[in-house]
This record gives C-alpha cells, structure tokens and sequence, in this order.
C-alpha cells in the first residue's frame, strides 16, 4: 500500500516537472513507454510530430518535435481539462520560470531559453513553452 501511494504521489511529479524541450523524439517516446504511459503520436502536414498523453486526468500533454533530424522537441502544449489544473499550472511557471506579464514567462534551463505563453482565445486555454535559442555557445 505505501509503494502505491509513492507512484501515485511521485509519477505526477516526474511528468509535470520534466522538462521535454530539447529531448529526442524517440527518447520521449522511450521514457513514456517505460513509466507505461499511454501516449499517440501524429504527423502533422509540415513533417514535425506530437506525442500526445494525458497528465492523470488533469491536462492533456502535447509535445512537438522536429521533422530534421535528430527530431528534437521544440514545443510543449498544455490543455488543462480543469480550472484547478489550469491554476496549478500557471502557479507551477510562477514559481519556477521569470515572469514577463500574466500570460508570459520565460525559462532558462541548461543553456536553453523558453518561452511560455497563456493563451485564452481557444474554447480551452492552453499553455505553450516553446523553445528560443541557447545562451551557451
């Protein structure tokens, strides 16, 4: 009963605070089948790819990579399914990313900057961090 209760408390965690952008599309791919996450991946029409999972019924996870190789994600898409995910999500960037405005961030981590965008025009808003250029040369 307690190692149920540290996968249920701790697997959220993993997923929610890792950080894909930079990652191969075939590591991702490797990572979510090994925590036997349930994921679908799609060609959109430019040649780039999504692996789409759900985040424990919370958000829904999108994750775009590169038609060149070697294929690296470029961009995370969030669709919270709730208020509370949405709030928790944007508390999660408050804490943890420089705050631009109530709708912009911007994360640095290992050499790479990020920018992170609330967009509420769609019937469900979504968060994008989108990868910008490295500051290590």
């Amino acid at each position: 009963m307690k190692n149920l209760l540290f996968i249920l408390l701790f697997v959220p965690t993993i997923l929610f605070s890792q950080e894909w952008i930079r990652y191969k599309h075939s590591d991702i791919e490797a990572m979510l089948s090994n925590d036997n996450v349930r994921f679908d991946v799609e060609t959109l029409a430019a040649g780039n790819r999504t692996i789409t999972f759900n985040v424990n019924d919370e958000y829904i996870l999108s994750l775009v990579t590169s038609n060149q190789s070697p294929h690296l994600c470029y961009m995370e898409v969030y669709a919270p399914l709730n208020d509370r995910s949405l709030n928790a999500l944007v508390g999660w960037f408050n804490r943890n990313a420089v705050r631009l405005s109530n709708t912009e961030w911007q994360i640095y981590h290992q050499g790479d900057i990020s920018e992170v965008l609330l967009i509420g025009k769609y019937e469900v808003p979504v968060i994008t961090v989108r990868y910008l250029s490295s500051y290590i040369h």
